[in-house]
């Protein structure tokens, strides 16, 4: 007899949490996980890299990481540690200071075209500068 009811409270025990784990992962849904990179803000998973005709800024949650445009190579390997991949760049024409056409990025199996990809946009003052947003791959 004891052991029926040991197993009818264990019972009861276990449909009255049921509902309460359902509520919770409920609530882990409706949470977004969201960061700013100063030019807007991008989901949790993703990093951004802004460039200007000169550098290039690599950011995620709670980092940054500047670069200097290397014109002397047709591509230019940024390692940074915080990410498993390295981000492979093409400065195309910016190296001349006119516009940003012919400049990619490569990361993991991604490759961006960077005037053309819809992952990228202008930004900064008078949109000057451009930000492409690349899933960090973890």
């Amino acid at each position: 007899m004891l052991s029926k009811t040991f197993f009818m409270t264990l019972l009861a025990l276990g449909v009255s949490a049921a509902p309460l784990d359902a509520e919770v992962q409920k609530d882990n849904l409706d949470k977004r996980c969201d960061w700013n990179d100063l030019h807007g803000q991008i989901s949790c998973g993703y990093f951004s890299v802004i460039m200007s005709f000169d550098d290039i800024k690599v950011r995620g949650d709670g980092w940054s990481e500047k670069f200097k445009i290397d014109c002397s190579r047709e591509w230019s390997s940024l390692s940074i540690p915080r990410l498993p991949w390295t981000i492979e760049f093409h400065p195309g024409n910016a190296c001349d200071g006119t516009n940003y056409d012919n400049m990619w990025i490569k990361y993991a199996d991604t490759t961006l075209d960077i005037p053309s990809d819809t992952r990228c946009g202008a930004v900064g003052k008078n949109n000057v500068l451009r930000r492409c947003i690349i899933a960090d791959k973890k």
